[in-house]
């Protein structure tokens, strides 16, 4: 340990980072940073290294859920069936649950056609 903070030992995937700019924003730079892979205060290690400060961070998006349709604190949106299934809050439907129940029954009578003509055979 280095100062009371443990070094990071193994790399994590690459990010894309690009710089924002703000109209008639102040003397700071607002960076995007779009990570892969993340570990416990990761972002502000990498400013770090490099001698920027982080005043303050936002977070977007997390594990395929967006934060779009929530533009202030505190307000919250419904998840999309492809976030619920991204968390495992939803499983993706079979083949068979996404038939009608038309294309369900001329599936059985075919395969009861098809068993029946086998057994006549015998």
């Amino acid at each position: 340990q280095n100062g009371g903070m443990a070094s990071v030992t193994a790399p994590t995937l690459p990010c894309l980072v690009e710089r924002v700019v703000v109209e008639g924003g102040n003397h700071c730079s607002t960076l995007r940073i779009i990570l892969e892979e993340g570990r416990n205060r990761q972002i502000r290690r990498m400013c770090s290294a490099i001698g920027l400060e982080v005043i303050a961070l936002h977070r977007v998006g997390f594990a395929g859920v967006s934060l779009e349709g929530c533009e202030a604190p505190g307000e919250w949106a419904t998840l999309t069936q492809a976030e619920e299934i991204a968390i495992g809050a939803r499983r993706v439907p079979t083949r068979n649950e996404l038939r009608s129940p038309e294309e369900i029954a001329r599936r059985k009578a075919k395969k009861r056609a098809k068993k029946n003509g086998k057994q006549r055979r015998r």
